[in-house]
């Protein structure tokens, strides 16, 4: 839960975080808490690394990020975000460094910064990661998170979010977008928001998105996708349909931080 974030201390603040996302880095905590902040990122790191000292935190090593520690809780920090009732719903938490996949860990953490970068612009009193959402629905394809917008006449959007690190294209890329549209077609979110650190990407992805698609379904004997014509998605879902360019993903993923 996000929703009182911005009144928790900024330890507090952390391991909520943490324990809705299993691990995270400065470089995102400095963009959760210190945005703005031309130094948000080194007082970030200096709060994750006081918070070691404190024994709420874990450091833990990578390869993926080529020297920028990844931050765990620590048995402490997760009786202490337990105790205090900030911990996300529907969460079992691992403890042990060897749960982390590394593997995925790059695409992982460009999903948080995105929604660190939303929960500054926006009242979010909640976001679901993939782990989460992939409980209730284990197979077909599921967003990277959904966060929930709180808007006028309190009421509430359910924003599904979208991390490109590497482009789709061909039947990869039709299959990705009907996929979306189907979502939206069938109100399970109002809101995609598809987001890439490359801006080629993301204008592809629209200009696609806006012409005819074709239209792909799997051969249950024989496993393989088939056509099955073309068609355009309706302009009433693709106005529903957000393709955002972020530059700070880069920097957010570099090893020099």
């Amino acid at each position: 839960m996000l929703t009182s974030m911005r009144d928790m201390t900024q330890p507090a603040a952390v391991l909520s975080w943490i324990h809705t996302w299993h691990y995270t880095t400065s470089a995102v905590i400095g963009r959760l808490l210190m945005e703005g902040k031309d130094n948000g990122d080194k007082l970030a790191a200096n709060l994750l690394r006081r918070m070691v000292k404190q024994n709420w935190l874990r450091q833990v090593d990578n390869d993926a990020l080529q020297g920028q520690y990844v931050y765990m809780l620590s048995p402490d920090g997760l009786e202490e975000v337990l105790a205090s009732g900030a911990g996300s719903r529907g969460i079992d938490y691992d403890l042990k460094p060897a749960s982390i996949r590394h593997d995925t860990l790059r695409h992982d953490l460009g999903v948080q910064f995105i929604v660190a970068h939303q929960s500054n612009r926006n009242a979010i009193s909640q976001v679901i990661p993939e782990s989460v959402l992939r409980k209730t629905r284990p197979v077909g394809k599921i967003p990277d998170a959904v966060m929930m917008l709180d808007i006028a006449g309190n009421q509430q959007a359910r924003v599904a979010i979208e991390f490109e690190r590497e482009e789709k294209a061909g039947d990869r890329l039709e299959r990705f977008l009907w996929n979306v549209a189907s979502d939206l077609a069938e109100d399970q979110y109002d809101l995609y928001m598809i987001y890439s650190r490359i801006p080629g990407i993301m204008q592809n992805y629209e200009r696609a998105a806006k012409g005819p698609l074709r239209i792909w379904k799997k051969n249950p004997q024989s496993k393989r996708w088939e056509e099955q014509g073309k068609k355009t998605i309706p302009p009433e879902i693709l106005a529903r349909i957000r393709f955002r360019f972020l530059p700070e993903l880069s920097a957010a993923l570099s090893p020099c931080l």
